[in-house]
């Protein structure tokens, strides 16, 4: 039951309709980090952070206020899990998409 609510309060908070109840649980769960200089050092210890927590519970998460800041996020802990994976880049077209439908997507 804890993680349905967790999940349902993430979800209000994606779309807007979060409760105050909703913003504590985000503030219960806040990671502390220690001063860095870079913000790669930042990016290092949330990744190791979160991959910590996702062995003890599958369904953690970690929110990040910026799109730019969740690729380079999702990069990392790639790259950590798969150090020796390949990238590939694919391009996805489709017909009649506009270009906000691209960047949407």
């Amino acid at each position: 039951a804890v993680v349905s609510t967790q999940s349902t309060g993430l979800n209000r908070i994606r779309i807007g309709r979060y409760s105050l109840e909703d913003v504590n649980m985000l503030r219960e769960r806040l990671v502390p980090l220690r001063k860095c200089e870079l913000p790669k050092e930042y990016l290092m210890q949330i990744v190791d952070i979160y991959l910590q927590l996702q062995n003890e519970n599958p369904a953690t998460v970690c929110l990040l206020p910026k799109r730019a800041m969740m690729e380079a996020f999702n990069a990392a802990v790639t790259a950590k899990m798969f150090p020796d994976a390949d990238e590939v880049t694919a391009v996805d077209e489709v017909e009649d998409m506009t270009k906000a439908d691209r960047k949407r997507s």
